[in-house]
């Protein structure tokens, strides 16, 4: 037990309760309001499964709330995991570092920021994500199954049956556009595959590459003095990361 942690624990958990119910309450208020449903989310789904007593099952406002809890979590921890450590990488490889920044700067040339109108033509960016990806998965063993079948995703990124040099940060691997993440190359999952497959993954690659191409649009990177790559773990965690 965490002795002087059970009343902060509590206070986080009212507050991320409040949080949600402001999010379902603000729904329910839309569709009461009868607004257009093809602007339906996920949020407005769940909610209508609330009511459809044609369904196998109904759910009730609280297991809305823990849905959405999971989605949350998946979606913040995995996103700062993968850009974290695009930008260890990149510090680490500086020749990629100056090649990527010259993509992003040419391609938004004048402009404040990167928009996603500029998404398609980073090419280069999107293949460094991938090796990335391959490298330090941010869910190593991927989601349990109900079986307790763990799959190594990390190790099989990393197979040198499937790669050449696996453990070399080669972005150029990805240009060719022969292997993707979306779960048809059993050799690279980093979302998993079938049916447990990451729902969110195409938003998750557009919001890294997105936030990535600022920050490398923007800014000039390089580690602080007297600190140098070798001074830099690599080393992977066994859970989200």
């Amino acid at each position: 037990m965490l002795f002087g942690s059970e009343g902060m624990l509590r206070r986080h958990s009212q507050k991320w309760d409040s949080l949600l119910v402001e999010f379902i309450k603000e729904h329910v208020c839309r569709l009461k309001e009868g607004e257009n449903t093809s602007s339906s989310d996920f949020i407005d789904v769940m909610l209508q499964l609330t009511n459809d007593t044609g369904t196998a099952f109904v759910l009730t406002n609280e297991q809305i709330k823990a849905i959405l809890l999971d989605m949350i979590a998946a979606g913040t921890d995995t996103f700062f995991a993968i850009l974290d450590w695009s930008m260890v990488e990149l510090i680490q490889n500086p020749l990629v570092m100056k090649k990527v920044q010259d993509e992003v700067r040419s391609i938004a040339h004048g402009e404040v920021k990167v928009g996603e109108e500029h998404l398609g033509k980073l090419s280069f960016l999107k293949a460094i994500i991938m090796e990335v990806l391959r490298l330090h998965p941010p869910a190593p063993l991927l989601l349990p199954r109900e079986s307790l079948v763990l799959i190594n995703a990390w190790a099989i990124g990393r197979d040198e049956v499937y790669w050449n040099e696996p453990h070399e940060f080669k972005s150029e691997r990805f240009l060719s556009g022969d292997v993707d993440y979306k779960g048809n190359d059993f050799h690279y999952i980093p979302f998993g595959v079938g049916r447990r497959i990451c729902p969110g993954m195409q938003f998750a690659i557009s919001l890294v590459v997105l936030a990535l191409a600022n920050l490398l649009h923007r800014f000039d990177w390089k580690l602080p003095s007297g600190i140098s790559c070798e001074d830099i773990s690599m080393e992977d965690s066994t859970g989200f990361h």
